[in-house]
């Protein structure tokens, strides 16, 4: 996608990688599945073509790589990393935003910003309270530049799995945290970017 702007353009990607994890143990998670001795066998040669497909389809050319990129579903900032730093992403020298958040699978959201796009300025998580449950937090960026400021969110909304009575509430809740904060930080002139 394009977002033109006071006469620029930024090359913006949103990608869900669909659970990319690394194939080490995080007692804190539950994700056994992706360990080599786990149910979907993850060894580091799967994960490493994993990461070179991922770079190859969020990439559409070596020459001219996005500005920014949001994921859904890594493990941690090390998964990240390891996406940036796969050819030909690894060209963008891109700087990863990621916190680890309360959801209980062990996936969270990310954003990776190409070197020379801007600066980010400040960088965390919003929680989305939820009664009794935990969920992926919406990832929050200010973006500073020559140009102005850029409010940059990443987003993963509560699944729909539970049915849309259970789930609605929570994905109206994740959108509400999203609303109050863009309206305690936004100043005229800024870009917002919602993702």
């Amino acid at each position: 996608m394009e977002v033109e702007g006071r006469g620029l353009t930024t090359q913006v990607v949103f990608y869900n990688v669909e659970n990319l994890f690394d194939t080490a143990d995080d007692p804190r998670t539950n994700d056994d599945d992706f360990t080599p001795g786990g149910r979907l066998h993850w060894t580091a040669d799967r994960y490493a073509t994993k990461l070179s497909h991922l770079a190859q389809a969020i990439s559409w050319s070596e020459n001219e790589l996005p500005d920014l990129i949001g994921l859904a579903e890594v493990e941690n900032r090390s998964v990240v990393e390891d996406l940036a730093g796969t050819s030909p992403l690894d060209g963008g020298h891109y700087q990863a935003v990621h916190f680890d958040s309360p959801d209980e699978r062990g996936i969270d959201v990310a954003l990776l910003v190409r070197h020379g796009v801007g600066e980010v300025v400040e960088e965390r998580p919003l929680r989305v309270h939820l009664d009794g449950d935990h969920t992926r937090d919406v990832l929050y960026a200010r973006l500073g530049s020559g140009e102005g400021t850029w409010h940059v969110y990443v987003c993963h909304w509560p699944s729909r799995r539970e049915g849309p009575a259970v789930s609605a509430p929570k994905r109206l809740e994740a959108a509400r945290t999203l609303r109050e904060h863009l309206e305690e930080v936004r100043g005229p002139g800024d870009r917002v970017l919602i993702m």
